[in-house]
């Protein structure tokens, strides 16, 4: 499964619903962006870790 499949979004989003009660399910509209790098440790078929990595903009 990758970062930007729709199973995965899912997940995350319960995930982040159950933790914080935040629903994040408007967001889907806007989309996966390419260009960050996301990790997911699970353990059977619960997520217990996500972390995405972003490309470092200096507005140097």
């Amino acid at each position: 499964m990758s970062a930007g499949s729709t199973a995965v979004q899912r997940e995350l989003a319960r995930l982040i619903m159950d933790i914080f009660q935040v629903d994040v399910s408007p967001l889907d509209r806007l989309g996966h962006d390419p260009s960050v790098v996301s990790f997911g440790w699970w353990c059977g078929d619960e997520l217990v870790a996500s972390v995405g990595l972003y490309e470092r903009q200096c507005g140097c």
